[in-house]
């Protein structure tokens, strides 16, 4: 890119922003290698290490309710089909310490309000806890090539899909009233300690790129892009602009509101911007 530019070769805008997505990228990961954070982009992969302690409490709730074994059962009889499975045997109390509408926790919810109320959760769980575009940026992260924006947008929505199908799942497969009951209070848990992070350790929010705008010039009545928000400065006087002059008759909206010192400037392109991107 730099070649084209000695050479004042014309690039497409979508070759100049994914090599720019490139650069970038390479420049983080240079960053990580000097700070010592190598393992710092594995860091949204960290809660999948809960993954296995979620499957075992799962699968020894379903034990004791007397249910059908679930994934991690299904997991260890394909790894290792010769293994001896560990006999868990039904809790019988399970049956009466029920509560509510539910009074038997190896029975279905017969209202289906914990499935329904799981799905709902997962759902702003998923919602809240992460940081994605939304569906009508998708177009410019596929323009620019940025496929890690691409594969968090995509994951999120699948996860959002598999959250509203939890309820009708566990509606069919009458699923006990335990398992729905410790499922919905990690998925509270889960919404709390989140909430609370995200108040006392927040993350940084990466500055916005610069907003384009337009002034005109004073003494030829052209049009000058500025990168950043629009403010008038001329022999050591700094006057901000609220808003973007279009056309010649604009001339008048540009200084509304304004005290001019005596030395105008003589023209509007001495004019600088010196707001940050936040529009």
């Amino acid at each position: 890119m730099d070649a084209a530019a000695k050479e004042q070769r014309f690039l497409p805008p979508q070759f100049v922003s994914r090599q720019s997505a490139l650069e970038a990228s390479q420049f983080q990961k240079s960053l990580l290698k000097r700070h010592h954070l190598r393992l710092a982009p594995f860091a949204p992969f960290a809660p999948v290490l809960q993954l296995p302690f979620w499957l075992a409490f799962m699968e020894s709730i379903r034990s004791m309710s007397g249910w059908q074994p679930g994934l991690l059962a299904i997991l260890q009889q394909w790894f290792n089909p010769d293994g001896v499975k560990a006999q868990i045997p039904v809790e019988p109390s399970l049956s009466s310490q029920g509560a509510l509408w539910f009074p038997d926790l190896m029975a279905a919810d017969p209202l289906g309000v914990l499935p329904v109320a799981i799905s709902v959760l997962m759902f702003t769980h998923i919602t809240w806890g992460s940081k994605v575009s939304k569906m009508k940026d998708l177009p410019k992260l596929v323009s620019q090539g940025n496929l890690q924006g691409i594969f968090s947008w995509a994951i999120q929505r699948i996860f959002q899909a598999m959250s509203i199908w939890i309820a009708p799942t566990l509606l069919y497969s009458e699923a006990p009233a335990a398992l729905s009951i410790y499922w919905l209070s990690t998925t509270c848990v889960a919404i709390v300690q989140s909430r609370l992070l995200k108040k006392y350790m927040p993350t940084p929010n990466v500055p916005k790129a610069c907003v384009k705008r337009t002034i005109v010039s004073i003494a030829t009545g052209s049009t000058i892009p500025v990168t950043f928000t629009s403010a008038f400065h001329g022999d050591g006087i700094l006057f901000p602009l609220h808003s973007a002059v279009e056309g010649p008759r604009g001339v008048f909206g540009l200084f509304a509101g304004l005290s001019l010192h005596q030395k105008t400037p003589r023209s509007a392109r001495q004019l600088t911007g010196y707001r940050s991107g936040i529009a």
